[in-house]
């Protein structure tokens, strides 16, 4: 009796252990994956960009979106994704749900969002010491800067050079002062131009596709909503020579981009006129930079000198 009481108990542990597992494997193919969660949608020029943080489940196979009649299907490393091609100023309704290997979906989560007619727009950045270049095939340009020690080379399709070699100091305002020496060099002399000093409201860096530009031709908006591109413009330049009375002049640049798509550029008391679509925000022909908290436009950024 007692060798066969010991034999039904092992019996029956071995019976529950086999069940046990069973049920275990069978509630984890079954079992359905969690959500995702902290979605957010950011409204952009005709696209929207996704971001979520996805489930943490071993058995995670891919995050489904839908909208519009469209499926994704995101592989499971992927957290972000861009619906471009939609119709600014239309609702688009964004459901998300995880699926398992098991094919078990998650709860659906959904975002609304409307793409707008923004412009691109870039954090700022103070200039920096370095070296930038930009070579555009009809001339080239290179600047030097250490510290307010200043020196720009400007090389044109003939092969002349030309140097403003100074200084470029921040003022108490805000705007930026360029006091530099301007000459030219010819069959390898220095040919003396001018003493120079331009004063200018704004001189920044920022990153565009991946590099460092320098930015000294940049317009303020002082008038309009900071994302749209419609509104009005300003910078200004002011000059002034001790050896080229010619030199000395005090101008304000205008621009005002109309919702008509006309663009107005006011300087030296005349109007020149032009033109403007949406496609030249989406091909990012005009950006903006933000800095201390202002809105600055820039007008083909591509042609910006890099930072080397």
């Amino acid at each position: 009796m007692k060798f066969f009481f010991t034999k039904l108990v092992v019996s029956m542990s071995v019976f529950t252990l086999l069940f046990s597992c069973s049920k275990s494997d069978s509630t984890l193919l079954d079992e359905v994956p969690n959500k995702v969660s902290n979605l957010s949608a950011e409204a952009k020029n005709e696209k929207i960009l996704l971001t979520w943080e996805n489930p943490v489940d071993n058995d995670l196979d891919k995050i489904v979106i839908s909208y519009n009649g469209i499926t994704k299907d995101i592989v499971k490393t992927e957290n972000s994704f861009l619906a471009e091609d939609l119709i600014n100023d239309k609702e688009y309704a964004f459901n998300l749900y995880a699926i398992d290997i098991g094919g078990n979906k998650s709860p659906i989560v959904s975002i609304n969002s409307i793409p707008k007619g923004f412009v691109s727009s870039y954090n700022g950045m103070e200039y920096s010491s370095g070296t930038y270049f930009i070579d555009k095939g009809s001339y080239t340009q290179q600047i030097i800067i250490n510290g307010t020690d200043y020196k720009n080379s400007f090389t044109n399709s003939q092969g002349v050079k030309f140097i403003r070699d100074g200084k470029l100091i921040k003022n108490e305002n805000g705007t930026f002062t360029y006091d530099y020496e301007y000459y030219g060099i010819r069959d390898g002399k220095k040919d003396h131009r001018a003493f120079i000093v331009d004063i200018t409201n704004m001189v920044l860096s920022f990153e565009y596709n991946k590099r460092i530009r320098l930015a000294s031709v940049v317009y303020e908006k002082i008038e309009g909503d900071a994302k749209f591109l419609t509104g009005k413009y300003k910078t200004f330049k002011n000059t002034s020579s001790v050896d080229q009375l010619n030199a000395n002049e005090n101008v304000e640049y205008l621009l005002e981009y109309k919702a008509n798509g006309e663009v107005i550029e006011t300087s030296y008391g005349n109007e020149t006129k032009d033109t403007w679509t949406n496609q030249d925000i989406l091909n990012e022909n005009v950006i903006f930079v933000i800095y201390n908290s202002k809105t600055y436009l820039i007008k083909s950024p591509e042609d910006y000198i890099i930072k080397q």
